[in-house]
């Protein structure tokens, strides 16, 4: 269901949704359409049909996404996901004080990229 929206908004299109055509529950989610997952899929990470909980590993990762070499010509070419387990990304967040984040350099980038800059 995705690659036709994405085309369609290539070219300059229009995409609806609604709550009988939002496609998957990850989308109904995202969109307000249903309030919350279905038990388990807040482990399922975009690898095939196979669910990972990786919150509950000894060691959990980080998973980039976006690689699917079949979506790829429909997003921009410097996009990329990012997807990490929720105590992982608060131990993410608590480290950003005294971090390279938190430099001078780094806050020139980021208003380097900032839109209307």
């Amino acid at each position: 269901m995705l690659k036709p929206c994405l085309k369609r908004l290539q070219r300059g299109g229009t995409v609806v949704f609604s709550r009988t055509t939002f496609g998957c529950e990850g989308a109904g989610v995202g969109l307000g359409f249903v309030n919350q997952y279905s038990d388990g899929l807040e482990y399922f990470l975009s690898m095939g049909n196979e669910f990972i909980p990786e919150a509950d590993q000894e060691r959990p990762r980080a998973i980039i996404g976006m690689m699917d070499i079949s979506a790829r010509p429909f997003i921009d070419a410097d996009l990329l996901s990012f997807s990490v387990p929720y105590a992982m990304s608060r131990e993410m967040e608590n480290n950003v004080p005294g971090s390279f984040l938190d430099k001078h350099e780094w806050k020139k980038v980021v208003e380097r990229i900032q839109p209307n800059n």
